[in-house]
Order: structure tokens, then sequence, then C-alpha cells
């Protein structure tokens, strides 16, 4: 049930990317800098994160880890669960403004401390969708170009 005091009224919102599909499950980013992770067979909502910056990029799956980079130069790592927890801010009903607001930053942390890896600051505004060839993490910045190698 939504509230008045719930951000959006919405699921989904605008997207630049295409959708990352493994396991069944769908991870997808929208304009407003949200990812999402819904069953890829029914659209059920597990959870989202908001990245509080504008995200022009896919998510990208490497290794058990989905990828996501913003127009602020942030570099989310989360991980992957193929059988993710349903962790959804908006299926509450709260009674007032404060309330909801202290169980949306509850439900904000319990996405962040499950799924969230790590993220890496950069120096410029990510717009193209980070990507590994031979063992190499690529991601471009709108200055830099990086290539993370992993070391044995």
């Amino acid at each position: 049930m939504l509230t008045r005091w719930a951000p959006r009224d919405f699921k989904f919102g605008r997207t630049l990317s295409t959708a990352c599909i493994i396991d069944d499950l769908v991870y997808i980013t929208e304009l407003h800098g949200f990812l999402h992770c819904l069953d890829a067979k029914t659209g059920k909502h597990y959870w989202q994160f908001d990245t509080k910056e504008a995200v022009w990029t896919a998510a990208y799956y490497v290794d058990g880890k989905i990828l996501v980079a913003t127009e602020g130069g942030i570099l989310f790592v989360f991980r992957h669960d193929p059988r993710p927890e349903v962790i959804d801010e908006m299926d509450f009903a709260a009674i007032d403004q404060k309330e909801a607001r202290l169980k949306q930053r509850s439900i904000r942390k319990r996405v962040e401390d499950r799924y969230l890896l790590f993220k890496i600051e950069f120096d410029a505004a990510i717009r193209g969708t980070p990507s590994v060839a031979n063992g190499t993490l690529f991601v471009a910045t709108e200055n830099m170009l990086y290539a993370f190698k992993q070391t044995e």
C-alpha cells in the first residue's frame, strides 16, 4: 500500500539503459539513480537502491557482482544473490511522515548492508557502462579510461 509520504508513487521510472539478466533476475537502472532487482519471469520487485545520482549506464554483471556507474563518478559494486530477499520500501503503510521516513531509512540500510559490497569514487562522470575483457575491468569517465587488472 502506498502512502502519501512515499517518495514516489511508482516502482520504476525512465531509463537510458538495457537490462542485465542473470539467474532469472533482472537488474536495471533508471535515470534518477535507482538500481532495481526484479524477478525476470513475474516482474516481482525484490529491492531497489538509490545511488542519489543520475545513472546513464546499464547494470553490468561480472564474477558474481553487479556494477553500476553514476554521473557523479561513483562505481557501485553489489553482491548478486540468485535468491534475493524482498526488501521493498514501498510495501508499508505509515501513520505519519516521521514514521515513514524512519522506515524508509531502515529499509534502505538493510539493502545497503545486504547487497552493497563497496564503491569506488572517480574524478569525473561515468556515462558508459563498465566492461571486462581478458580479466581487466575498464571504466571510462568523461576524461580518463581506467583499467583494473586482478593480481594473483
